[in-house]
């Protein structure tokens, strides 16, 4: 297991900072209803563009995991407590869309965080909490997905670091994060760490925790983030474990796509319906990629396409393509259902 903040800088104090706070979305309502059809500035196609911000401020959803913990509601916090609130909004408005490798400071992360993949909405009647989305990066086991993650900002806060509670739907998608929801990353306190990869109350911030789980968690080997596993890398017993353990990563990425389908989180409705609208026909074709041709986890392209990689490498397991055909006929009916792009295309590999 990593402790997941070693190699993430301290948040800079962002440039250019408007004194007014977001305003209020109309993406979503304050229950997270799904509009008839997502707003896009093209008619058709990849090329379609979803207008969700990356950053805003909504009512809170009645589905958050820490809505019923009313130890710091709304604007009634102590005044230090009410600034340094603030401060992160800002941070997270002007750094999160445009500007995350600042905070990076070695490659290993830096090719797995991408600026518009991290989503984050703040409450106005409820300012301590906080619901982020994260989506998977291509060439990792989580390609296509997206991960949940609820906050709140304690009383203590900051000298206390913030809670984060996984949307796992019962599921284990990272040995850092567990089917019960806790985040194990020692920037929160929850795993064992020294001197920079703790919290500071001075330095450490929302927006680098969110990149910690991004670069260090969601990572293309979550095998080695299992406890003493690091030592394992490089080594023939690496090597021989690593490729089945992204293959069952994978298949609990594709259910979790299925539970958000049919459980997609309040104030994120519209994100999560117009994704899978316009990334089913990538993920089926990447399913269609492992079934017919072999192709081992984690090769293929931002399309779900087999790359040159694709054919150097041990093909994927029998078992892995017998679960695949399980759980690929369940994806094209919700896909189809509603209304993602191409999903006729894939008909021919379920039946």
């Amino acid at each position: 297991m990593v402790s997941a903040s070693r190699s993430v800088k301290p948040a800079a104090k962002p440039g250019n900072i408007q004194s007014r706070l977001p305003k209020r979305s109309n993406n979503d309502n304050a229950q997270g209803a799904v509009p008839a059809e997502p707003v896009a500035s093209h008619d058709s196609g990849d090329n379609a563009v979803f207008h969700f911000q990356q950053f805003d401020v909504v009512q809170s959803p009645q589905d958050h995991h820490y809505l019923d913990n009313k130890e710091q509601q709304g604007s009634g916090g102590p005044r230090a407590w009410l600034k340094r609130v603030q401060k992160e909004w800002k941070i997270l408005e002007t750094d999160l869309p445009e500007n995350i490798t600042p905070y990076l400071d070695i490659i290993t992360i830096i090719h797995t965080c991408h600026a518009d993949t991290i989503f984050v909405r703040a409450f106005e009647d409820r300012m301590d909490l906080l619901r982020a989305v994260m989506v998977g990066a291509s060439g990792t086991p989580y390609q296509d997905g997206l991960f949940f993650f609820d906050m709140k900002l304690p009383p203590s806060y900051p000298v206390t670091p913030p809670q984060v509670k996984y949307h796992s739907f019962g599921l284990h998608a990272n040995p850092n994060l567990y089917p019960s929801g806790t985040v194990c990353l020692s920037l929160l306190g929850t795993f064992d760490g020294e001197g920079p990869e703790l919290w500071s109350p001075d330095m450490s911030t929302i927006l680098q925790v969110l990149v910690s789980i991004q670069g260090l968690v969601l990572t293309e080997n979550p095998y080695y983030n299992e406890t003493g596993f690091e030592a394992q890398v490089g080594t023939p017993e690496g090597h021989r474990n690593e490729l089945p353990y992204c293959e069952s990563t994978y298949l609990v990425n594709l259910h979790t796509m299925l539970h958000l389908i049919r459980r997609p989180p309040g104030s994120f409705r519209a994100f999560v319906m117009d994704h899978f609208r316009r990334r089913g026909q990538h993920i089926l074709r990447a399913c269609e990629a492992y079934l017919k041709e072999g192709c081992p986890v984690r090769t293929l392209d931002g399309e779900g396409c087999a790359t040159k990689a694709s054919t150097e490498q041990p093909p994927c397991s029998k078992g892995f393509r017998l679960a695949l055909t399980n759980v690929v006929p369940r994806l094209v009916e919700a896909f189809t259902r509603i209304g993602a792009q191409g999903c006729h295309e894939f008909n021919h590999i379920v039946s």
